[in-house]
């Protein structure tokens, strides 16, 4: 990963990107540096987020990665098999 004052740009083929945090709702504008769709995996705690735990990003843009029923600890992390996904900004709801 390349870290940039702004942003978090992967670079290869395998990247993870963890975050503890308490919140009921978790935000991230993310983009594509290339342009092309970028498809990125969803664990809430250990385990896929529902429905499949898959999100495209394919514009940057606010993506919602997590919706919980309340406010809770949790670890997210996003797995990447593309290079070039850019990470912006989390907010939390």
């Amino acid at each position: 990963m390349q870290v940039a004052a702004d942003k978090i740009t992967t670079m290869d083929n395998d990247s993870k990107l963890r975050l503890n945090f308490n919140a009921q709702k978790v935000f991230l504008v993310l983009g594509s540096s290339s342009g092309k769709p970028i498809s990125i995996t969803l664990l809430l705690n250990g385990k896929p987020v529902a429905p499949n735990g898959t999100i495209v990003v394919d514009r940057h843009t606010l993506y919602q990665l997590i919706d919980q029923k309340t406010a809770a600890n949790g670890l997210l992390e996003i797995q990447v098999n593309d290079p070039g996904l850019e990470a912006y900004a989390f907010t939390f709801g």
